[in-house]
């Protein structure tokens, strides 16, 4: 019985680690080729392992990872504890801050500064692109 009990605890254990591992790590060595020179739109949280916010946003950034649809958005995070000149370069003053790097706009990444549910985020970036469709169309429109 107890041996069935930790097959469990590890397997659930196995499970969550997994998950978590699916957001992708951004520093500065793969920054630029990863975000800034790809096609993909980034939702990144930019972090610290100390901070008490940042460990609450924990479960809904997982969330989030685990039920983005969108094969366009990337989900990744930025240590700032150990990317300190990244996280200076994008203006991170508190933690966490989470930014939508849409393809269209990489230089001017927008900041999300609503709630902090995997929903909410979702919703968020999803309008992003939405509204970044609707430009796009009228853009072409007015060219013809």
């Amino acid at each position: 019985m107890k041996l069935y009990f930790l097959l469990i605890i590890f397997l659930i254990f196995i499970h969550s680690s997994y998950a978590k591992s699916n957001i992708i790590k951004l520093d500065e060595n793969n920054f630029q080729d990863k975000v800034m020179n790809s096609e993909h739109n980034w939702f990144i949280k930019f972090h610290a392992p100390w901070c008490h916010y940042c460990k609450e946003l924990v479960p809904e950034f997982d969330k989030l990872n685990e039920q983005n649809q969108l094969k366009d958005v990337k989900i990744g995070e930025v240590n700032c504890e150990t990317e300190k000149e990244l996280c200076d370069k994008y203006n991170i003053e508190g933690l966490p801050t989470i930014k939508f790097f849409s393809s269209s706009q990489k230089q001017s990444p927008i900041e999300y500064d609503g709630q902090r549910t995997a929903e909410d985020m979702y919703d968020f970036f999803y309008t992003v692109l939405e509204e970044n469709d609707e430009k796009e169309s009228n853009k072409k429109k007015d060219e013809l």
